[in-house]
């Protein structure tokens, strides 16, 4: 079931949608771009978003996070538009952070509240494509692994004893498989060619560390955000922090608890994504 809708008389077939779909569930097709895949889908919007001839809308059959567009709300003080553009960037220019502006995100970054005030992130900055093209590798070879672990064999037996999880896996699967894929085809499946990864790390057993780390990892996202800076959350390469943290040499009292991507976007968003409202309980 596909979440999203395409009208093929709007649509003229330019592929903006494709370039800025996370999950590659878009291609084009005869008349229009058309979901190929979309068992990958996961209804973020931005292919509707971005899309120069609202074309793209959410489907009346959309039951995981049905969406609206809506114009971008110009007339908003500037701390208000902030929260409205801000979306997941994965694609970008080729220009280059320069030092001062990624020490001044990391400035703000630290006005993040941290438990007890005790201050104990560290910021670790990698803006080196050689670097950044070892540590995708890196990942990909933990990918590499889960894929053999998660093969059909284990996947059917799985199935015995909760098919529910089975399935679940099996479409982490697919999302695994695409990913070495586009690693062993020399993409950037990770870090998305991004000029900037940001890791920060805290003590390894300090149960506030993590709060403390993705606290300053969203203040350095929205300030960077207020600079026409782009970002995004890696979670494929969290899953991998260990692997990541040897590399880079961080202490062993040290873990690295949120990694994110910083760059200028190459793509402009057209309309703002509205999802469903949230739910909430007064009491």
């Amino acid at each position: 079931m596909s979440y999203i809708d395409i009208n093929s008389e709007r649509c003229t077939r330019c592929g903006t949608c494709i370039d800025a779909c996370p999950s590659d569930v878009l291609e084009i097709g005869g008349e229009s771009s058309q979901v190929s895949h979309p068992e990958r889908c996961i209804s973020c919007g931005h292919c509707a978003a971005v899309c120069p001839e609202d074309a793209i809308s959410s489907s009346r059959s959309n039951s995981r996070a049905p969406f609206t567009l809506e114009e971008i709300p110009t007339t908003l003080p500037p701390e208000q538009l902030l929260f409205h553009l801000k979306r997941s960037t994965r694609e970008f220019t080729a220009q280059k952070l320069d030092k001062e502006t990624i020490e001044t995100m990391v400035q703000y970054a630290e006005k993040a509240p941290s438990s007890h005030n005790f201050r104990q992130r560290e910021y670790i900055v990698v803006t080196d494509a050689e670097k950044i093209q070892r540590m995708e590798d890196i990942v990909a070879k933990v990918y590499r692994s889960l894929v053999k672990i998660f093969n059909p064999v284990v996947l059917k037996m799985m199935g015995v004893f909760s098919k529910p999880a089975a399935k679940v896996m099996e479409e982490f699967s697919h999302d695994f498989k695409n990913l070495v894929r586009k690693n062993t085809e020399r993409k950037f499946p990770v870090f998305r060619g991004a000029p900037c990864v940001m890791l920060i790390v805290a003590p390894k057993n300090y149960d506030q560390s993590r709060d403390d780390c993705v606290a300053a990892q969203n203040y350095m996202m929205l300030y960077a955000q207020s600079l026409g800076i782009g970002s995004c959350i890696i979670g494929y390469a969290q899953y991998a922090h260990k692997k990541l943290a040897r590399y880079l040499k961080i202490p062993k009292d040290k873990q690295i608890f949120a990694i994110s991507i910083f760059g200028y976007p190459r793509l402009s968003y057209k309309k703002v994504v509205r999802y469903r409202d949230p739910s909430i309980t007064w009491k």
